[in-house]
């Protein structure tokens, strides 16, 4: 998982009947006057939209299981699935390592460690975010956050989720 929110549906049995998601959020936040934060009227319209598409979906596939049309087939969840590699898991090491740090006084040494696991998974906006705000409180909302989200220029925040009903 790399952005918050996220969600991954597993069935009764342990068997992940939808791959991780961003939960009904999308890029429309970034239509928002960083001054006020308030989005326009048609971007605000479009993101609750698209969280009621996403949340039906859910309660369909609560209600009807299996049968739902959203709930996705062992294959095709595997074929939506990337298996984190080496770099990946280095990653998730180092931001581990970064938190213990952290938790247990040693700022200065955690910080380095957060900075790595930054540098081997920049897609990853939660270590970004939450590495940020140990840095610095409210760096995570800050100027330097709003630039790393304009040099993706059209590429995506979050990753659209392909639901019935959801167009991003």
């Amino acid at each position: 998982m790399v952005n918050v929110p996220m969600a991954v549906w597993i069935d009764e049995s342990g068997r992940m009947v939808r791959t991780p998601e961003p939960a009904g959020a999308s890029d429309t936040f970034r239509t928002m006057d960083r001054k006020t934060y308030r989005m326009p009227p048609e971007a605000a319209a479009e993101a609750k939209r698209q969280r009621k598409v996403y949340m039906d979906a859910l309660r369909d596939w609560v209600a009807n299981g299996a049968n739902s049309v959203h709930a996705l087939s062992s294959e095709e969840a595997r074929r939506r699935m990337s298996v984190p590699g080496e770099q990946e898991a280095l990653a998730g090491a180092n931001f581990r390592l970064g938190l213990e740090l952290h938790k247990s006084g040693r700022k200065e040494a955690a910080l380095g460690y957060l900075a790595e696991a930054r540098r081997l998974r920049p897609e990853s906006w939660s270590y970004r975010r939450q590495s940020w705000e140990l840095e610095e409180a409210g760096k995570a909302a800050s100027p330097e956050f709003w630039a790393a989200v304009d040099a993706l220029g059209e590429a995506h925040y979050y990753q659209p989720i392909e639901i019935t009903g959801m167009k991003q």
